[in-house]
């Protein structure tokens, strides 16, 4: 009899052993799962009473990640109507499966998606800026679709005329990641430096961001497209 208690007893503590061991995988594996999704990020976007659209427009990501450019940054405009509502590049909250989209091609794709009718016949798709490491000028290159249904590319160098390296700097530096549900709005750039990738509604651009861009556009309004200008304009008001 005492020893059947005995064998009992090794039981339970095997039993408790093993119990304890599958809860503490569980855990593990949770916490694998978070570690590898992104947080929501509480308060954002900032400066903007939430509504019953949030969401609709898809989502904002803000990442920090060591990436092999100084300066590469998208933007566009979309023509007008329901084009641009859940335009997002990816709607995951996984963090792998976001930085994926995050490379040229992809980026190229998906701002080709939708057009501005132009005066001239042809369609402007988006803009793309590049900041080379050994180059201290700005590089704008925009993407049309000509009158013939032809693509085309025009390149316009510039230099600089504002601090760019210390808004990098700020950008940079800003260790906030994550994501949030946004409304529908027809304006949206991609921002990725040396540390940081940032994709966002320009509505919601804080900051040095923010102060970026103008400069950018700024500096080649006259390269530009004028339909450019009007069609955000109107998203403004």
């Amino acid at each position: 009899m005492e020893e059947f208690k005995k064998i009992n007893r090794r039981i339970s503590v095997n039993t408790k052993k093993i119990i304890l061991f599958l809860l503490l995988s569980v855990i593990s594996f949770t916490n694998q799962m978070t570690d590898n999704g992104f947080k929501v990020l509480e308060g954002y976007p900032k400066n903007y009473e939430r509504d019953h659209m949030d969401g609709y427009g898809g989502k904002d990501y803000i990442i920090n990640n060591k990436n092999p450019y100084k300066l590469l940054m998208y933007f566009k405009v979309y023509g007008g109507g329901n084009q641009y509502l859940n335009q997002s590049l990816q709607n995951s909250d996984d963090r792998n499966d976001v930085l994926k989209f995050f490379n040229i091609d992809s980026l190229d794709i998906h701002y080709s998606s939708d057009f501005i009718e132009l005066k001239n016949g042809e369609k402007f798709l988006y803009g793309r800026i590049i900041l080379d490491f050994n180059d201290l000028d700005v590089k704008l290159e925009l993407y049309y679709i000509d009158s013939n249904n032809e693509s085309k590319k025009k390149v316009f160098i510039k230099e600089r005329n504002f601090n760019i390296f210390n808004l990098l700097d700020k950008i940079n530096s800003d260790t906030t990641e994550g994501y949030y549900g946004i409304p529908p709005y027809g304006e949206k750039v991609t921002i990725i430096t040396k540390d940081k990738i940032i994709y966002k509604r320009t509505l919601f651009l804080l900051g040095a961001e923010k102060e970026m861009y103008e400069n950018f556009l700024e500096l080649f309004k006259d390269e530009i497209p004028e339909e450019f200008f009007e069609k955000r304009n109107r998203y403004k008001d």
